[in-house]
């Protein structure tokens, strides 16, 4: 999606370099999760490869074939095995979630560039996705979530069971999604790389640093694993002009915190990460961005530039970024 006018890339201090453990596949080796080659499994096909005419079995000899297990069935496109990878990561996906990602291989044209319109998401939904059995699609607290079944994670090649989101989590997995989906259109819109790591992989990787380290002590763990809070994402990326790889822990304030729960997650973030990118509910009601400030004024100045914060109504607009004097 073409950068908006007034639109700027993240703030970032310093340079991380991450690994992660030998048996975990990067994305960027996966190829990204949306804009990769369409390189799937022909069960997924959208289409059987066809004879020319002149090869075909006669009318005859077509109707004695045994008819396929999954005849009647919708077959998926890649795009559809796309999202199902997306939502499997982020957990599930509202419907205006959906919209916006599925916008982004619209197969036809749309109303509005780079958004699907409710009615065809939710034809897609209903007559493709239900049918083969690959999401659940539910209306939770008044909003319709889909998230992806057993067979829709394992067509994904996703190494979790399916779960439904609880209903007190909604709206906070809402807020990420709408984050990730913000940061990769800016990102790949300017054609940077921009890699998203949602918490579901993070604690996996995390557990593999675990054992890891268990089966040889002198494996060291990097340190954005070290920590004992669990980020909402974490963002790895370059800006531009740059061939310099950065990392950003990203998380998504919806809720006020009780400030020593604040204090100990801020204090680790201070300690174990480069940069931390804060998207903040700023109604002053809801009183979320004071609570981070009153914390963030009693850590060392020196920690301070690595917390930058956002308006989450607004996700442009950076309203908080230390600078010592």
């Amino acid at each position: 999606m073409a950068r908006k006018r007034g639109q700027r890339e993240p703030t970032h201090s310093q340079q991380r370099q991450v690994t992660r453990p030998p048996h975990s596949t990067p994305t960027s080796e996966r190829e990204e999760i949306w804009d990769q080659e369409d390189t799937f499994d022909e069960e997924f096909d959208e289409e059987e490869e066809g004879d020319d005419d002149e090869d075909r079995p006669s009318a005859k000899r077509r109707s004695s074939r045994k008819r396929r297990k999954d005849a009647g069935i919708p077959r998926m496109k890649p795009r559809d095995i796309k999202a199902f990878r997306w939502m499997g990561e982020q957990g599930a996906a509202r419907r205006d979630d959906l919209q916006e990602l599925l916008g982004r291989m619209p197969e036809g044209e749309t109303n509005e560039p780079g958004r699907l319109s409710a009615s065809r998401v939710r034809h897609i939904i209903e007559e493709r996705w239900e049918p083969a059995g690959m999401v659940y699609y539910k209306n939770l607290l008044g909003k319709q979530w889909a998230w992806p079944s057993r067979r829709g994670l394992s067509a994904a090649d996703l190494p979790w069971n399916p779960h439904r989101p609880a209903d007190i989590n909604l709206e906070h997995i809402h807020q990420i999604n709408r984050v990730r989906l913000y940061l990769e259109d800016l990102y790949w819109g300017k054609k940077l790389k921009g890699e998203w790591e949602s918490e579901r992989w993070y604690v996996r990787r995390k557990k593999e640093w675990v054992a890891l380290k268990k089966a040889d002590p002198s494996t060291y763990i990097p340190d954005v694993y070290r920590m004992h809070h669990t980020p909402d994402g974490l963002w790895r990326f370059r800006s531009t002009g740059s061939n310099t790889d950065y990392l950003a822990i990203i998380e998504v304030e919806t809720s006020a915190k009780h400030k020593d729960q604040l204090r100990q997650i801020m204090d680790e973030l201070a300690t174990y990460v480069p940069v931390v990118w804060y998207f903040v509910d700023m109604n002053p009601e809801e009183g979320v961005y004071d609570g981070l400030m009153e914390v963030l004024e009693e850590i060392d100045k020196s920690d301070r530039g690595r917390f930058v914060f956002y308006d989450l109504a607004d996700l442009r607009r950076q309203v908080y970024h230390f600078k010592p004097e």
